[in-house]
């Protein structure tokens, strides 16, 4: 294994059949940091049919709760937004926070999602390229114009900027779920990116498969794999009873993605001992950090990782 690991967890966004509160959303970002963990995520989505909260707000509220923890967004679908008004957003976010924001993006693929954002999916990946040039552009530089396909700069500046030298890290990722990674986005992160973001929603193997072409690329465009970020997110629940772990994973993810979800394949469940195993085997994939979501009983299940699992993988 690496000889440092680093462990985030996912804050309490959303549960089918819980209403999702900013009390607990506090309590369980300064849980996380008194626990040890290095960072704290969030997902994106629009529309759904049960409590979901907006990604980057919610990091906001958790930052004014914590003083250490990195915030991070796995994934945000940044062609859904106008990119100056998410560079602006995202560097308060990292001015807030003292300097703590990693920004993770990808594509999503929700047709519904797009045509209501009045954005064509099949300029989307144009347009996550092209906002990611304008946001470290005004992330950088005072003055900047810029024009393109879809936005135009003129003697534009946003203040203040991030905290952070050279602006936000920005890892990117990409995922079908249970499937191969799309080749295009792993070489998007590795020519662009600060670091590649596996997604909950693929496999071990998927994720290993993608590392693995992440370096080749990497090394191809002229970087240096090791002075990049490599991050997978993994949905998890730690029980000795597996059953009861398999179906809280089950009916959680199920109605979250709208169809029946492949825990067995895509899942980490059982005892302490056992998930601790799974998770070292994506250490051994190549993952330095791992973003772990746990999808119901979220403080308490905070608390097993950090006491239980995390130490047998340090």
């Amino acid at each position: 294994m690496p000889a440092k690991i680093e462990f985030g967890v996912n804050l309490p966004q959303f549960h089918p059949t819980t209403p999702t509160s900013l009390v607990s959303l506090g309590e369980f970002a300064e849980k996380a940091e008194d626990l040890g963990f290095d960072s704290i995520w969030t997902l994106d989505r629009v529309f759904s049919t049960f409590p979901f909260l907006e990604p980057l707000t919610s990091l906001i509220y958790a930052s004014a709760k914590t003083g250490r923890v990195k915030m991070g967004t796995a994934i945000l679908m940044t062609p859904l937004r106008t990119p100056s008004i998410l560079a602006k957003t995202a560097a308060t976010v990292d001015f807030l926070s003292g300097g703590r924001m990693i920004l993770g993006i990808a594509l999503g693929g929700h047709p519904g999602e797009y045509a209501a954002s009045g954005v064509p999916i099949g300029e989307r990946v144009a347009r996550l390229m092209e906002g990611l040039r304008i946001m470290r552009l005004l992330w950088r530089e005072d003055d900047a114009s810029f024009q393109g396909r879809f936005w135009s700069l003129s003697h534009a500046t946003i203040s203040p900027k991030p905290l952070q030298k050279g602006g936000i890290p920005v890892w990117i990722g990409g995922s079908q779920i249970g499937a191969t990674v799309n080749d295009a986005a792993v070489k998007r992160a590795a020519q662009h990116g600060d670091g590649w973001l596996g997604a909950g929603s693929t496999s071990l193997k998927a994720f290993a498969d993608a590392y693995r072409r992440f370096v080749q690329y990497a090394k191809g465009f002229g970087r240096d794999p090791e002075g990049l970020a490599a991050a997978k997110r993994v949905y998890l629940h730690v029980d000795s009873d597996r059953e009861k772990a398999r179906t809280i994973l089950v009916e959680t993810l199920s109605a979250f993605y709208g169809k029946r979800f492949d825990v067995e394949g895509l899942c980490v469940y059982g005892g302490d001992k056992e998930c601790a195993e799974h998770l070292a085997r994506f250490v051994d994939a190549g993952a330095r950090t791992l973003i772990l979501h746990p999808v119901s009983d979220q403080l308490q299940q905070a608390e097993i990782l950090a006491k239980d699992v995390i130490p047998a993988l340090r």
